[in-house]
């Protein structure tokens, strides 16, 4: 074994238990003495196929990325995800017919390749919404190498036609959330984890405060009493699985976040935007770090953005301000995920303008989060139940995908992803 590079292996399957051939692979590299280093979250596309494709070739694929460390040339390491296609039964006598396990060199080591057998980075990449996708959640400013500037996998992710959504399913630990309150409890928390891991949800938002208008505040120590029953078995129930959703904790505190971070957290989503003592926690750790515009927390109908100045050209100063603190400390902005706030410090008709012009957020050099779901700017076109509202909402997670926005935090995840399915099928 000679001198540890790093690749990024591409990897997806489309015949009978998908998710199990993918952790089989995963297990087998691991046997030949990859280190797993990342692996992405699991996206469902649609198969590519030629316009002669045989009946029962379209199914639709599980896909996702892992990024391996590996003392092998680039040819062994192909020669050697060869064989683990092999040994998972993969046919390889017609190009584009179902198969049990697909891997693909995407990248390695910052080589450029081109030879008739390999050609790395792999061609077709750059065009590929079940590559790029996965890749953008687990290394957004990845350089892809022989492509000259500005090519980093969030560019390269913007100018998809069709781009793939990172779904964040919402969780309440609270009696008084505007739609769900009181909904969770530990008896149920696990057929909810069950549920939305069949769907492959790739965030569970956790939270224990409610911020609707009117909400009255929860202290920091309850609102981590509240919390922390529900990470203990978050982390119970995905032990010793190869893939889990990235756990979030929906929280303005400081102390609770660094309690969460200390408990395997992977993300703080905080609707202050930078409260008091987050850019302490986020110096002192590597978490990834929800940025939310808002103007009072709780939310608050009586404090709006200005209704005769743009409302994107004022939360564009904010983000300008914010990320101009985060450089300062030297904090990456790879980690950093930015949500315009929808509702918070919102007229309905501004929320409703934001969701539109949501691409004018695209000159940041961040990943973009929209939580829309079941929100009271609906009032402008459906019912004042809050519940009521999941069909309106996935209908505006279509319109979001469209436009290209890379995480949409909602209601019932899996409702979601099942209409996408069909959008995109």
């Amino acid at each position: 074994m000679g001198e540890n590079k790093t690749a990024c292996i591409g990897f997806g399957s489309n015949i009978e238990n998908r998710l199990s051939y993918i952790e089989s692979a995963i297990k087998e590299m691991e046997k030949q003495g990859f280190s797993i280093l990342k692996i992405s979250p699991i996206y469902e596309t649609p198969a590519l196929l030629p316009p002669n494709a045989l009946e029962g070739w379209d199914r639709p694929f599980l896909n996702g990325v892992a990024q391996v460390q590996c003392g092998t040339s680039p040819q062994q390491l192909l020669n050697s995800l060869k064989m683990i296609e092999k040994n998972l039964g993969r046919k390889t006598n017609l190009k584009w017919a179902p198969r049990t396990i697909d891997l693909d060199i995407l990248l390695f080591n910052g080589q450029v390749i081109n030879t008739e057998e390999l050609q790395i980075p792999h061609p077709e990449m750059i065009n590929r919404n079940f590559v790029l996708t996965p890749l953008k959640e687990m290394e957004p400013f990845l350089e892809i190498p022989g492509k000259g500037k500005n090519n980093t996998v969030l560019e390269l992710f913007r100018r998809l036609p069709l781009k793939l959504p990172t779904w964040m399913h919402i969780l309440n630990v609270t009696p008084d959330s505007f739609s769900d309150g009181g909904q969770l409890d530990l008896s149920n928390y696990t057929s909810i984890l069950q549920r939305i891991s069949g769907q492959n949800i790739h965030i569970v938002d956790l939270g224990a405060e409610s911020t609707r208008p009117g909400a009255i505040p929860v202290s920091p120590e309850e609102e981590w009493q509240r919390l922390m029953p529900y990470i203990h078995l978050f982390f119970d129930f995905y032990e010793n699985k190869i893939f889990r959703p990235k756990l979030s904790l929906d929280t303005r505190y400081p102390q609770t976040a660094r309690k969460g971070i200390d408990m395997g957290v992977d993300i703080i989503n905080d609707v202050g935007g930078l409260s008091d003592g987050m850019l302490e926690v986020l110096k002192d750790t590597k978490v990834e770090y929800i940025l939310m515009h808002s103007m009072t927390v709780p939310a608050s109908h009586d404090n709006t953005l200005p209704i005769d100045k743009d409302p994107v050209d004022e939360i564009k100063k904010w983000l300008h301000e914010k990320i101009s603190i985060l450089k300062e400390h030297n904090i990456s902005l790879d980690r950093i995920i930015f949500d315009p706030g929808i509702g918070f410090g919102k007229t309905a008709d501004q929320s409703l303008n934001i969701l539109k012009r949501i691409r004018e957020f695209y000159c940041f050099p961040l990943r973009i989060l929209v939580g829309h779901s079941r929100k009271s700017f609906m009032k402008l076109f459906y019912s004042d139940n809050p519940v009521d509202r999941d069909c309106e909402s996935a209908g505006l997670s279509l319109s979001l995908v469209k436009q290209g926005v890379d995480i949409l935090r909602v209601h019932e995840a899996d409702f979601h992803a099942r209409v996408l399915r069909g959008f995109i099928a």
